[in-house]
């Protein structure tokens, strides 16, 4: 039997796709979420360790099938707001598509 944790969410398709494989469901004992999608560099330093801003300030889309850099860096923010239970105001430009996505 063996255990699986995921650092952040594990979707639909993700899901389904473990599900069509019988002999692997019968051998995990525990799945879980644990929804911590950043490194702790130091203490009081954490990082989305997210490489390419081009997609955000170059205007390009992200590659079919994957989730646009502001939604996911969103996400990323989420789980460090969740993990020192903090709940943020956020302020954001109303004339920005990008800003309004990630808020």
């Amino acid at each position: 039997t063996s255990t699986c944790f995921f650092l952040s969410r594990v979707g639909d398709d993700g899901i389904a796709e473990l599900k069509r494989c019988p002999a692997l469901i019968a051998r995990i004992k525990t799945f879980k979420e644990i929804n911590i999608d950043y490194l702790a560099v130091e203490t009081q330093v954490f990082s989305f360790d997210e490489r390419c801003f081009a997609e955000l300030y170059g205007g390009m889309p992200p590659p079919a099938g994957l989730v646009s850099l502001p939604e996911r860096l969103a996400r990323k923010l989420l789980t460090v707001c969740s993990a020192l239970h903090e709940c943020p105001i956020v302020r954001f430009k109303s004339n920005s598509d990008t800003t309004i996505r990630m808020a």
